[in-house]
């Protein structure tokens, strides 16, 4: 099933909505993110090994990578931060 998901990147100055299967992992959502801001935000070349350098945050919580969007407990229209390891 498609989830819609609103990700806010750092950096970037608007929300996007991204839509993911609810079997993708929150490595493809990550994907998905920087591939569509990367007109406005650089977070590096998409399909690159520098996805680990981001993090996908649900409120306080950093969710891991491994995880698939409904393993993580996303529903539609929830909101998400995609921000690099380490920032505030």
């Amino acid at each position: 099933m498609l989830v819609p998901i609103y990700g806010f990147v750092q950096g970037d100055t608007i929300g996007v909505l991204v839509f993911a299967h609810d079997d993708m992992t929150i490595a493809g959502v990550i994907e998905k993110l920087r591939a569509s801001t990367s007109v406005r935000v650089d977070t590096g070349a998409t399909g690159s090994g520098d996805a680990r350098a981001w993090e996908l945050r649900i409120g306080d919580r950093v969710v891991a990578p491994n995880l698939t969007v409904d393993e993580a407990g996303l529903t539609a229209l929830d909101r998400v931060d995609l921000r690099r390891r380490g920032a505030p």
